[in-house]
């Protein structure tokens, strides 16, 4: 029997490839990604990673890859699933970024709307459970955010590089 080859199509190759071409050439296609339909599940999150898998971007230390599209507005429970619901990038699951990550993310390299943008962190403010670190991707400022329903903000998943 001969030995099996890795898998050369489908979405895991085309996001493999993509990531290593993102790597090398530094140039990713980045765009808005449009907010998950009620009740998808990881059917949805596999359709949209293939789909927005040519556009990773790395961050400059490359320790850091970045989903290479910022999601609509979210409220915070949202964007905590919407990033967890992302299949993985190899073993590594994507998540909502801290602050400090944030302000040092690769901002330069993202078309972002021309309304003002507020990114969610996973930064809980010490001492108040309800309160999140948010940060303004123009400036690099960060502010306090109460997570309600209401309170809706946009997301950028991050994952580990290597």
């Amino acid at each position: 029997m001969p030995p099996r080859r890795p898998a050369t199509t489908g979405p895991a190759a085309r996001a493999a490839l993509a990531c290593a071409a993102a790597l090398l050439l530094a140039a990713c296609v980045v765009r808005q990604a449009p907010p998950p339909p009620p009740g998808a599940g990881p059917a949805w999150a596999q359709a949209y990673l293939a789909e927005a898998g040519e556009a990773f971007v790395p961050d400059p230390g490359g320790r850091l890859l970045w989903l290479g599209v910022v999601s609509q507005q979210l409220a915070y429970d949202e964007a905590v699933w919407y990033c967890r619901r992302l299949p993985p990038h190899g073993e590594r699951p994507w998540r909502v970024p801290t602050v400090d990550e944030l302000k040092g993310a690769p901002f330069d390299r993202y078309h972002l709307p021309e309304e003002p943008v507020r990114l969610w962190s996973a930064s809980v403010i010490p001492g108040e459970l309800y309160l999140r670190w948010v940060v303004d991707p123009r400036t690099r400022a960060r502010e306090r955010k109460e997570v309600r329903q209401e309170v809706r903000l946009r997301v950028l998943c991050v994952t580990e590089a290597r």
